[in-house]
């Protein structure tokens, strides 16, 4: 106990380990995609982009650095996440760790196309003519590899992410509107990355969306690491109302 909280310490260690983890993995994504990702890829120009690729490779390999550091940070989060839940609702805390993990095994398997690239690029600076063509082929395919996979994995995410709003919504601890943040970016994510699937023929209606719907989906994740940083795993020694965790 400390000044007016219950806190139960293997809880307490999970959602800082959560939160702060989710917070790393902003910071990284936000450099790998964000950033380093935006800059190097230009929408309809191959050549351009391959150009860049060899050009700044320097960049390239920071933003795949930055990936891997997401895929582990992901593996970290989708334990705890289980260890942190599963006194509030065991079959929902499995159900919403395996779905992190699928998207988690995605992820990796799109990051792995990125990695690919990087003897391609190696090869294409010393040779030319038929040989660079094919091999600027080979980087545009695997790049166009990593986007649909990890639109997929993204699919998968927002099902977690519906999962992990209902657990939010059901801990008593918790605020509702960060409940209803992360349910409300599980649909955008859904919603946005299914389009995205589709092609080109519906871009304008996925950018309407995702401008609808970036406000919730930044800010839902956001808004629940700090919660778990902040308040996570204490309960109130005042409260009057049961909680659904006990101390552990």
């Amino acid at each position: 106990m400390k000044n007016g909280w219950i806190i139960a310490p293997n809880r307490r260690k999970s959602a800082l380990t959560i939160g702060f983890g989710l917070l790393l993995m902003a910071v990284a994504a936000g450099f790998a995609f964000g950033y380093a990702h935006s800059e190097l890829m230009v929408e309809g120009n191959a050549q351009e982009t391959v150009q860049n690729l060899i050009f700044r490779n320097n960049l390239y390999k920071a933003e795949i650095i930055g990936w891997i550091i997401v895929w582990l940070c992901d593996i970290v989060v989708t334990c705890t996440c289980y260890l942190f839940f599963k006194k509030l609702n065991k079959k929902l805390a499995v159900i919403c760790a395996c779905l992190r993990l699928v998207y988690t095994l995605l992820l990796g398997w799109a990051v792995i196309n990125l990695i690919f690239i990087l003897p391609l690029i190696q090869k294409i600076v010393h040779v030319s003519g038929e040989f660079a063509i094919s091999h600027g082929e080979q980087i545009m395919s695997y790049l166009q590899n990593f986007q649909d996979v990890w639109s997929v994995g993204l699919i998968v995410f927002g099902s977690h992410l519906m999962i992990l709003g209902i657990l939010v919504l059901k801990a008593d601890e918790a605020p509702k509107w960060i409940a209803i943040l992360l349910l409300l970016a599980s649909v955008g994510y859904f919603v946005i990355h299914s389009l995205e699937l589709i092609g080109p023929a519906v871009k304008n209606v996925t950018d309407v969306i995702n401008m609808i719907m970036a406000t919730p989906m930044a800010v839902g994740e956001l808004s629940f690491a700090l919660w778990l940083i902040y308040r996570g795993g204490k309960n109130r020694l005042e409260s009057k109302t049961p909680t659904n965790y006990s101390p552990s």
